[in-house]
């Protein structure tokens, strides 16, 4: 079980422990999966065809290098270890992602 943060259209974030496998991370962001690097060693997992579908807007982000909506349900995680295995969120990391969707969340 791995601590991620998940965070639906329209809802707060839920920290929470998952079988983090391919199979769940698509069944959390509904689709085939994309990772955005952000800060912290923390990545939101997205569903990659989530604007061509139309899914609702998320959260908005924006820093002066980047500007990004992110659509449908997302998933926060760990950074890859060195075999590529997505690793848990820690309590900082937590944190950050909460913050961050406070930030940045479009409700």
């Amino acid at each position: 079980m791995k601590r991620v943060v998940v965070k639906k259209v329209g809802e707060k974030p839920v920290a929470c422990d998952v079988e983090l496998t391919l199979r769940e991370m698509q069944k959390a962001v509904g689709g085939y999966i994309e990772f955005y690097p952000l800060d912290k060693g923390v990545y939101i997992v997205v569903n990659e065809e989530g604007k061509l579908e139309g899914l609702l807007p998320n959260l908005e982000y924006e820093t002066p290098e980047v500007y990004e909506i992110f659509v449908g349900d997302v998933l926060f995680v760990g950074s890859p270890d060195d075999e590529g295995n997505t690793r848990s969120l820690t309590k900082e990391q937590v944190a950050y992602v909460m913050e961050f969707c406070k930030q940045y969340a479009l409700e």
